[in-house]
């Protein structure tokens, strides 16, 4: 073995490292490996790899062995290795300069080195990361420090790393390693097990790595190999005594300033007493002026007493000489009424009282005639002038009555039409809803559910193209449109089913049981990473003949139709019966071996049923086409009805 008791490098495993997109192991031979390739091929990333776990993080710089004189990239930083930055470009329209990540959404990374010292000891030091979606700060990366007495494959630790970094799981399933937050915590024991000396070792250590060239034999030694002289510390020492030397002259030059800056304030505080004290003495008058207005208000109104006081006096004897006139008058009126009477005055009262009732009886009868009169006109019938001819006209009206009565049959056939014209009106207005709901929104479906999703889509927060129905993402082609129908009838229940990306699962299926929805709901979490689809082979199957549109739900979309509907399109129920499951034109539907299903409740070409697309067009011109002809029935039905309405 060469240089047994010597840690050297063994394995380099990355995961999701820069441009290493996914798992890479690399094995490093102990005597050495030449790493060697274009500008671009990633030999620095390999290095700046090495530095993350190896270098503390406030020496770390990266991309320096492709600097002139080891000088560190800016544009290279932990984040972009995590989120795979390969590349930046500006915009065409703002001109804004902006960086292209492998891996835009929620990701992990990580980086392990494996030791080995030729006499039986295995080292592994790694670092796991993980990145939340949506963001670069340098704040939002999480990083956790590992030190393994083992060897460990890096794959293995993703379920602690995938969904956010879970240290209490990891140190539980590997009770022996070192699990650090901090490199502070894990710098020492990386130096016992590896043999390093100090941080400055460390510090040496990537220098030689990073190093294109040597510009100066004396920063190497003075910076990475001897150590800081006491004379350092000697003027760091006068330097703090001069700041408080420096301090304590500007606090005397501070107190200097204030004096003089005050003095000026005494005779300002005694012309502010001044004022304070006149404003004082104007509230107290203030506070009184109430009660002096109340007083003399008070002796306005006494004087105001007494002269109504005295034209009290004086009305009151007008009153008392009124009262004696009134008095007077009264038995004038008495003894006049008493002289009426003894000259026959109460039968002329009766007599007056009798002729008044007469009179509002004649007016009542005449009322009664003409009201007779006029309905007798109305059914060419002459009313008699006097009672002779009254019993003959009672026989004649009763005969028109009679004559004018609508029979049973009649009246059942006028009742019969009005409810026909209602219900063809009613049919108009429900069209003319479906086509009002239908222009407000963007898809096929019914206006419940596209309601109920705007409402789970503003709950959420999310763009609404994130919460899509699997009907407004399938498309027919359009060379195979004639099979629309029966594949509308396979795919409504799919097509009616909301999809919900896996971030948005617990928020939204938390919303859907708090609520009461008045309706059936069906919704699929969609997965984050999709199986490959598989291929099928019989080109009359139906998954050939629809479209599914670009989404990030597109691959789970496409995989279940390829999964779940891959039923054959036949033109014969011969045909039908050759296949495990398929369809006819007619809309007959083989399941499987045993199940067949033929569902006519609504035409298999009514295309007011249609949910597949994001295209409205088809379903609007059947409602307009189906407006047309209940428009057209309604207009029969009104004409019936009025014209039994008329006989």
């Amino acid at each position: 073995m060469i240089a047994p008791g010597q840690h050297r490098l063994v394995r380099l495993q990355l995961v999701n490292w820069g441009t290493f997109h996914g798992y890479f192991d690399l094995p490093v031979p102990r005597s050495g490996l030449l790493v060697t390739g274009p500008s671009g091929s990633g030999k620095s990333s390999l290095l700046d790899a090495l530095a993350s776990v190896l270098v503390q993080p406030r020496w770390l710089q990266f991309n320096a062995a492709a600097q002139e004189g080891g000088v560190a990239d800016r544009s290279r930083t932990l984040v972009s290795y995590v989120r795979g930055a390969y590349k930046r470009e500006a915009d065409g329209t703002t001109g804004e300069v902006s960086t292209t990540f492998l891996r835009p959404g929620a990701t992990w990374s990580a980086v392990a080195l494996t030791f080995d010292d030729a006499a039986g000891r295995v080292t592994t030091v790694l670092r796991l990361f993980h990145l939340p979606r949506g963001t670069t700060a340098a704040g939002d990366l999480a990083s956790v420090f590992c030190l393994a007495e083992e060897p460990v494959d890096l794959l293995a630790l993703e379920p602690f790393a995938k969904d956010g970094l879970d240290q209490r799981r990891l140190k539980a399933a590997h009770p022996g390693w070192s699990v650090q937050t901090t490199y502070s915590a894990f710098s020492p024991r990386l130096q016992r097990r590896l043999g390093l000396a100090s941080d400055q070792a460390q510090r040496l250590l990537h220098k030689t790595q990073s190093a294109k060239n040597l510009t100066s034999l004396d920063t190497l030694l003075r910076e990475f190999m001897l150590d800081q002289p006491d004379t350092f510390d000697l003027v760091t020492s006068a330097t703090e005594q001069f700041h408080e030397l420096a301090a304590a002259h500007a606090s005397v030059v501070d107190a200097r300033r204030q004096k003089e800056a005050l003095a000026p304030l005494r005779p300002l505080d005694g012309e502010r007493a001044h004022w304070l004290a006149e404003r004082d003495a104007l509230a107290g008058e203030q506070r009184h002026l109430e009660t002096v207005r109340l007083a003399r208000q008070l002796e306005a109104t006494a004087a105001e007493l007494a002269q109504l006081e005295t034209r009290l006096e004086r009305l009151a004897a007008e009153v008392s000489a009124a009262d004696a006139a009134e008095h007077a008058r009264r038995d004038d009126r008495d003894a006049a009424w008493r002289l009426v009477e003894g000259r026959g005055g109460r039968e002329l009262e009766a007599l007056e009282r009798e002729a008044a009732a007469l009179r509002a009886t004649v007016a009542q009868r005449a009322q009664v005639r003409r009201q007779v009169q006029a309905t007798a006109d109305a059914v060419g019938l002459a009313l008699p002038p006097g009672e002779a001819g009254w019993v003959a006209f009672v026989a004649e009206a009763e005969a028109a009555a009679a004559a004018l009565a609508e029979d049973e049959d009649a009246r059942e056939a006028r009742h019969r039409l009005s409810g026909e014209h209602a219900d063809a009106r009613d049919r108009v207005r429900r069209i003319e809803g479906e086509l009002q709901a239908l222009r407000l929104q963007r898809s096929g479906l019914e206006q419940p559910l596209v309601s109920l999703r705007d409402a789970l889509v503003a709950a959420t927060g999310a763009p609404s193209e994130r919460l899509p129905f699997a009907g407004e993402l399938i498309e027919v082609r359009p060379d195979e449109a004639a099979w629309t129908g029966p594949i509308e009838r396979i795919l409504r229940s799919l097509a009616r089913t909301l999809l919900v990306p896996d971030d948005l699962y617990p928020h939204v299926s938390s919303l859907v049981d708090e609520r009461s929805l008045g309706l059936r709901l069906l919704y699929a979490r969609v997965p984050a990473r999709v199986d490959e689809v598989p291929e099928r082979a019989d080109p009359r199957s139906l998954v050939h003949k629809v479209t599914v549109a670009a989404s990030e739900h597109g691959a789970w979309l496409a995989a279940e139709l390829a999964r779940r509907f891959d039923y054959a399109c036949v033109d014969s129920v011969a045909a039908l019966r050759g296949v495990t499951r398929g369809v006819t034109r007619a809309g007959q539907v083989r399941h499987s071996e045993v199940r067949h299903e033929k569902d006519d409740r609504t035409a298999v070409d009514d295309r007011r049923h249609w949910v597949l697309g994001s295209s409205r067009t088809a379903r609007q011109e059947a409602l307009l086409a189906a407006l047309a002809e209940a428009q057209g029935a309604e207009a029969a039905a009104r004409a019936a009805r009025d014209a039994a309405e008329a006989a």
